[in-house]
Parts: structure tokens; C-alpha cells; sequence
């Protein structure tokens, strides 16, 4: 799995567990609408740790608790 789509399958996982809508994560989020439809439509898309972070903070989590599941883990990942 490429980091784009594990960061597009975290947001969505996360999402679903906490019942909030894309457009509301979006609008928290404050990234670009197209930066994130193209994140979570799984095209590449560079993931900087901006983007990390605002991504996290639009969850009310830290960077690390974002980055925390299996799907980050280096055997999960594409080299």
C-alpha cells in the first residue's frame, strides 16, 4: 500500500468511528478541497507532515496518534 492511500484509509476508518461527515472534516481540516478529494480518492498525492498535522488536528489527535495503526507499519507500506 502506497502512504496516500494508507493516509485516505485512516481518514476514512476515523471518520466512520467518530460519525463525521467528509464535508465537516473538510471544512475543520482547512486543506485545499481539491488536495483532499484527491487524498481520498487514493490518487498520489505527496503527504507532507502538514498535511499530516492538519489532518490530525481537524480529528482532535496528535500526528503520532494518527500514525498510529498497523496500516503505517513498514510492512504495510510500499518501498
Amino acid at each position: 500500500m502506497k502512504v496516500c492511500e494508507a493516509v485516505a484509509e485512516r481518514i476514512e476508518n476515523l471518520l466512520r468511528e467518530r460519525s463525521i461527515a467528509r464535508e465537516e472534516f473538510g471544512w475543520k481540516s482547512g486543506l485545499p478541497y481539491d488536495e483532499l478529494t484527491r487524498i481520498l480518492a487514493r490518487r498520489p498525492v505527496r503527504i507532507t507532515c502538514r498535511i499530516v498535522f492538519q489532518i490530525a488536528r481537524a480529528l482532535h489527535m496528535s500526528g503520532s496518534e494518527f500514525l498510529d495503526s498497523p496500516l503505517f507499519d513498514t510492512e504495510n507500506l510500499e518501498k
